[in-house]
């Protein structure tokens, strides 16, 4: 099996598990891992990670680039993916770079229920990157041609938003933007992380 199918079938495993997660939230049920992670081999090397990243969490960070608000780290980040159409998403200063999304986000994440927080580090990754890909190209091309500034409307009060360790997680679902002479929704961008007053976008999916 080549190194492309085996990838290939590990993000297909997470869409699975993604959506019986969404069913179980549906429903009130917390998503029973134990029983899903058949092999023991497997759920140890998880559990392995699961150290790594829980002796990894800092009580303070500096993040790099970083917004006062959630408005203003969403027309940052948007702003710059349409502004820098040839940059590489790594380079993006607005955007949680995979280096970020690693030593910040993954280690506070580490006890959530989602697929990024039950899983090896290596796929987390794999997954969570390929997403930001995705959602990062799907906001540049809604904002192809556009010009001027972008102005995102009101969000909805309160935030959602969700302890991760020793951060916050803000929830983003869907929001507008004023573009121009017309109204365009974006919902690409999962999640602003916020420490000490420093919001930046972190994840992305489409």
């Amino acid at each position: 099996m080549s190194q492309n199918t085996f990838k290939f079938l590990h993000i297909l495993l997470f869409i699975l598990l993604s959506f019986s997660i969404f069913e179980c939230k549906k429903s009130g049920q917390r998503p029973d891992f134990d029983k899903e992670i058949m092999d023991p081999k497997i759920a140890l090397e998880i559990q392995k990670d699961k150290d790594i990243l829980r002796s990894e969490i800092k009580n303070s960070y500096v993040i790099l680039n970083s917004s006062h608000s959630v408005e203003e780290a969403l027309s940052k980040a948007i702003n710059e993916i349409r502004d820098s159409p040839d940059k590489d998403d790594d380079q993006l200063k607005y955007s949680c770079n995979p280096k970020e999304i690693r030593e910040i986000y993954l280690p506070n994440n580490i006890d959530q229920n989602n697929i990024t927080a039950n899983s090896k580090i290596e796929d987390s990754m794999y997954l969570l990157l390929i997403r930001r890909k995705a959602g990062i190209d799907k906001v540049r091309q809604n904002l192809r041609g556009s010009k001027g500034p972008l102005q995102i409307l009101p969000l909805p009060k309160p935030y959602n938003v969700r302890k991760l360790t020793n951060i916050n997680g803000y929830i983003i679902k869907e929001f507008k933007v004023q573009l121009e002479r017309r109204t365009i929704d974006i919902d690409e961008i999962k999640l602003i992380i916020e420490h000490k007053n420093q919001f930046k976008v972190c994840t992305y999916g489409t």
